[in-house]
């Protein structure tokens, strides 16, 4: 269930900026103190008890939008939600589909636009990722891809590659995207930080955006989406946001 976000969710805050013009901020971060953790930790069976059980939880939105020498302030909240796996057919095989979407609101220049999307990543029997579709894109794994088995603070890996195509036809590239993780120590005793990191790119090989999710996994498996981040841009404007 570590399923990445779609960009899409926030597309419609650059359209707000660019209506609105101005406005100053800025968003700052603070990094809270790590705890000690337990030297490794189940990854797989987090996955799979994600997948089997779905997963939901609401944040609270930070963040600014940038447009040339303007930048304004994001607020809001979203709720993300991962449903339980049903079987279909994707790219010729028997597969597991788990919708994911994202619903909620953020406030740019005093006025409040929605966040809604709403996307789908596609499974093996035995819980691969082997692609991914949303709207006007359907992604193709080259080898399904696998989380490890266990993992610690400190690692980094590869997850999956795509190809993406505009239809389930396959006959026009619309570029490719990666999926990677990194881990770190969670900020309360025998918890891990795994976070998934999505780039896309577009077909000229350009990063367009970048989403990751972070979920918090105690030593019994159990994970807890604890942030999601978005970094992209539309309608030439730049948007970054944090929900934690």
């Amino acid at each position: 269930m570590f399923i990445k976000t779609k960009f899409a969710a926030a597309v419609s805050v650059a359209s707000l900026l660019a209506a609105c013009g101005g406005g100053g901020g800025d968003a700052g971060s603070t990094t809270a103190p790590t705890a000690p953790v337990n030297a490794s930790f189940p990854i797989q069976g987090a996955v799979i008890s994600a997948y089997l059980h779905g997963l939901q939880q609401t944040l609270n939105v930070t963040g600014f939008a940038s447009s040339g020498a303007i930048t304004t302030p994001i607020t809001g909240a979203l709720t993300f939600t991962i449903g339980q796996p049903l079987s279909t057919t994707f790219n010729g095989a028997a597969a597991l589909q788990v919708t994911q979407t994202i619903t909620g609101s953020v406030v740019i220049n005093g006025q409040s636009t929605p966040l809604n999307s709403t996307g789908n990543n596609l499974l093996s029997p035995s819980y691969a990722e082997v692609g991914s579709t949303g709207s006007g894109s359907y992604c193709v794994a080259s080898t399904p891809g696998a989380f490890p088995a266990t993992a610690s603070a400190g690692q980094t890996g590869s997850i999956v590659a795509k190809a993406c195509y505009a239809d389930s036809s396959k006959s026009f590239g619309i570029g490719t995207e990666t999926q990677t993780y990194a881990t770190k120590a969670g900020s309360a005793a025998n918890t891990l930080d795994f976070q998934i990191i999505d780039n896309v790119y577009n077909a000229g090989g350009t990063l367009t955006e970048t989403s990751a999710l972070t979920y918090t996994i105690n030593s019994a498996g159990v994970p807890t989406l604890t942030q999601v981040q978005l970094q992209g841009s539309a309608s030439g404007v730049s948007i970054n946001l944090t929900a934690k």
